[in-house]
């Protein structure tokens, strides 16, 4: 058994007789979305050492975070076997690639580890060999993890699917086996300060690949400026006019040199071709819809710059 599977007495180990059944009507699915049953349900098959189930993500379904810290962990999730061709699908997101260091381990009935995939940084890694499928694994954004499992003669072999693309193609296990009865999703001791998410974990025997995860990232990008509605609130401005106050004063801050030249859409090329040093050119209101480069005709010195400035602020 792997050091990784040996839970320590800091996790939250819960034992229990059963295992999660597996679904007896005609649908294909295996087992459904196995973290929106009741968390006492969950209870009997879910082992979870530095993981938690919770809706802290996704306010109205349940996700199961794990947090990467110096120890390796493992999170065990474990069910009536399977055998034949089947598929595990799941999104899964991570908080910052450049400190991954987490996968999902799969065993058989005797509890014996047949192979791996790993998330190393931006790279995704198949089995004990660390074979690179990919390298683009992007941080803060949901993706589409597929395994298609097809069982041989002897042994399973699986198909790897990334965002619906293929990057593994028939790929042989570790130690041969034709029976899954765990999964594990791990982190272990090589990197901390990230925490990863899955989400809509399922096992079907239907083995079409379906991508769902959402495409925009779980973290927004800060702007670079405040929005005005953001000035106003900060600035407890209530006039009914305060937008319009807020315009005009970045209007008023535009301090125009003396020497300065003022153009319109229509002169525009002909006179930023004839700036000299430290001369300003003003564009009036207007749109300026050009689709070329232009090479001035002279240089501007750290002295006596050459400037291109809009007259109000967002309008030319």
């Amino acid at each position: 058994m792997n050091s990784n599977d040996v839970n320590t007495s800091s996790e939250i180990e819960v034992q229990s007789s059963e295992t999660h059944q597996e679904s007896t009507n005609n649908s294909p699915l295996i087992y459904e979305d196995v973290f929106q049953d009741d968390l006492e349900e969950q209870a009997s098959f879910w082992s979870l050492s530095n993981g938690v189930i919770n809706n802290e993500l996704i306010q109205d379904d349940k996700t199961l975070k794990i947090t990467g810290n110096s120890e390796s962990k493992s999170n065990n999730f474990s069910f009536k076997k399977i055998t034949g061709d089947f598929k595990i699908s799941f999104n899964l997101v991570s908080t910052s690639s450049s400190k991954n260091a987490f996968g999902i381990k799969f065993y058989d009935e005797n509890g014996t580890q047949f192979t791996r995939l790993k998330f190393d940084t931006t790279k995704i890694k198949y089995s004990n060999s660390n074979n690179t499928l990919g390298t683009n694994f992007k941080e803060n954004y949901w993706h589409d993890i597929d395994f298609i499992f097809h069982q041989k003669e002897n042994a399973f072999r699986v198909d790897f699917y990334y965002d619906g693309t293929k990057l593994g193609d028939n790929l042989a296990l570790d130690n041969p086996s034709v029976t899954l009865k765990k999964i594990n999703f791990y982190t272990d001791s090589k990197k901390t300060g990230y925490s990863y998410y899955v989400n809509e974990l399922s096992f079907s025997r239907d083995l079409t690949i379906v991508t769902n995860a959402p495409s925009t990232p779980i973290v927004e990008e800060e702007p670079l400026f405040p929005s005005i509605d953001e000035v106003g609130e900060k600035f407890h401005l209530s006039s009914p006019s305060y937008k319009e106050d807020i315009k005009g004063s970045y209007e008023e801050t535009q301090v125009i040199p003396s020497n300065a030249i003022f153009c319109t859409p229509s002169d525009f090329e002909a006179k930023i071709k004839s700036l000299t040093q430290g001369q300003t050119l003003v564009l009036e209101d207007g749109i300026y819809n050009y689709d070329s480069y232009w090479t001035l005709m002279n240089n501007g010195s750290k002295d006596a710059p050459i400037v291109v400035m809009a007259r109000h602020v967002g309008k030319a």
